[in-house]
């Protein structure tokens, strides 16, 4: 725009009308198809122009248009930078909810992560969003995966020897889990199966079969005398609400054929009608 430009000091003198001695700043008008400062003064354009003088560039004017001189112009402003901007980057739990952390961000800039929780059973996997560039307000979640861990069961005998091939799962954190101990002729396990929750770690467990004694046929809780609580303990067990001692499952089999099952419901009760 015209009248926006302005010169501080010149090496010519010849136009004194240009400044005074007080050193004012006089504004001039910018000739864009000539590239160059004027000042009209008594009706003539006087121009603003570099030149050389023993080697050092100088400011001079001229009565003439200069040809190819280009100036270096300045504006004199007053410039107050703009109260940054801030947004609140908000850091939740996405695995039990709750706000870990909320973190001012100026506009533009990176929020720095909070620590994230540990949980049992679970591990870290990173945040839901970007947040290297926050340009709004933002909620963050912290996002884990499940663990996994691993059941092991040894079968040995009471000496610690072998008798069955271990047992080797894999189940989630958290997972219920029941491995039936396996038939081993001739012998008892002292767990008729292995059975729980799989916790924040590996799970190790060892049944041991002892050699088999006589028992009282369809004595399914080992008290020695056959009656309805031995058919009402077979029934939880084989619906596995209920926990058989080893003797109690060589017992159960009232009907010979090998294995407990609701088979032997209707033999035991015989066995029972029987002894009355």
């Amino acid at each position: 725009a015209d009248n926006s430009y302005y010169l501080v000091t010149w090496s010519s003198a010849s136009y004194n009308d240009l400044y005074t001695s007080t050193g004012t700043n006089f504004y001039w008008n910018w000739d864009a198809s000539n590239k160059t400062l004027y000042r009209t003064i008594s009706g003539t354009n006087r121009y603003a122009q570099y030149i050389n003088v023993s080697g050092n560039d100088q400011m001079c004017v001229t009565s003439n248009v200069p040809s190819n001189c280009y100036v270096q112009l300045y504006t004199e402003s007053t410039v107050t930078p703009p109260e940054p901007t801030y947004y609140t980057v908000t850091f939740v739990d996405n695995l039990v909810g709750g706000t870990i952390a909320e973190v001012q961000v100026e506009e533009g800039h990176a929020a720095e992560a909070p620590a994230a929780p540990e949980h049992p059973g679970y591990s870290f996997t990173g945040w839901s969003a970007d947040f290297s560039n926050v340009t709004s307000d933002m909620t963050v979640f912290a996002l884990y995966s499940i663990n996994s861990y691993t059941l092991t069961i040894h079968y040995v005998n009471a000496e610690g020897d072998a008798v069955f091939d271990d047992f080797t799962g894999t189940f989630e954190y958290g997972e219920a889990y029941r491995v039936i101990s396996p038939n081993v002729e001739g012998y008892t396990p002292d767990l008729a199966d292995v059975s729980g929750t799989m916790g924040a770690g590996n799970v190790e467990v060892t049944v041991t079969y002892t050699k088999d004694q006589a028992g009282l046929l369809g004595d399914v809780n080992c008290d020695g005398v056959l009656s309805m609580a031995d058919i009402s303990l077979l029934s939880s067990y084989i619906l596995g609400k209920g926990t058989v001692p080893a003797q109690g499952v060589i017992n159960a089999d009232a009907n010979g054929d090998g294995s407990v099952n609701v088979l032997d419901l209707p033999a035991i009760y015989q066995l029972y009608i029987n002894s009355i």
